[in-house]
Order: C-alpha cells, then sequence, then structure tokens
C-alpha cells in the first residue's frame, strides 16, 4: 500500500514538473542593438560605487551608479538586477518591472528574476 506521505511526495514532484515545463521561455533577442561585448571598467567602477551605496543606505545614489553602469554595458545583467531590486523598494514598479524584464532578456535562466517580476 502507498502511504500519505509518498502520495504527498509523488504529487510535489509532479507539480514540479508540470511547472518547469510551462515556465516561460525567454530568448535572447539576437538583434538587439545592445553592444553585448565585454564589461567596461567603468561599468564595474558604477556597479562597486551602486553597491557600496546601496549598503550604506544611499538608496538613490546606488540607482544613480547602477543606471550609470547598464547605460555604459546594456548587457551587463546583475546592473539590471541590482537596479530592479531598488526600484521596487521605493515604489518605482514599473520601472522595477522593466528592468527585470531587461535582466531575463540576457539572462532567462535566472529564476529569482521571474519571481521577482511575478511578485510585483
Amino acid at each position: 500500500m502507498f502511504s500519505i506521505k509518498w502520495l504527498s511526495i509523488s504529487f510535489i514532484i509532479f507539480i514540479v514538473l508540470i511547472c518547469n515545463a510551462c515556465a516561460p521561455k525567454v530568448s535572447i533577442n539576437t538583434n538587439s542593438t545592445n553592444d553585448c561585448g565585454s564589461i567596461s571598467q567603468n561599468t564595474t567602477y558604477y556597479q562597486n560605487e551602486g553597491a557600496k551605496a546601496e549598503a550604506n543606505g544611499q538608496i538613490n545614489k546606488a540607482i544613480y551608479y547602477y543606471t550609470l553602469a547598464v547605460e555604459d554595458s546594456p548587457c551587463f545583467a546583475k546592473g539590471f538586477f541590482d537596479l530592479a531590486y531598488l526600484l521596487y523598494t521605493i515604489g518605482k514598479k514599473d520601472e522595477a518591472i522593466e528592468n527585470y524584464s531587461k535582466y531575463i532578456e540576457i539572462n532567462p535562466n535566472n529564476t529569482q528574476a521571474y519571481n521577482n517580476r511575478g511578485f510585483i
């Protein structure tokens, strides 16, 4: 006889398989006008300054630097993710969704970005 525990585990596995099959499939637009080359030293500087500002509670300053990072390197996924998170924390939900979407275009396999965007 099957135990209830076995049925529960089987049900959870079934749901996980169904959810994975139905997860949105997003591919990077290869016709994009973005320059997806290497990340510049400026981008690294902007990202580091943004992280320092965020750690010090200077959210607007962090947003400023993260914005510079993604403008300098339009394929810098981490910059979009960090920017989206901070925009959400200050109530700019539409901008946060837009930045999570840009992150997902670059890095479609990160489920956390889908979760964060869906939560908003």
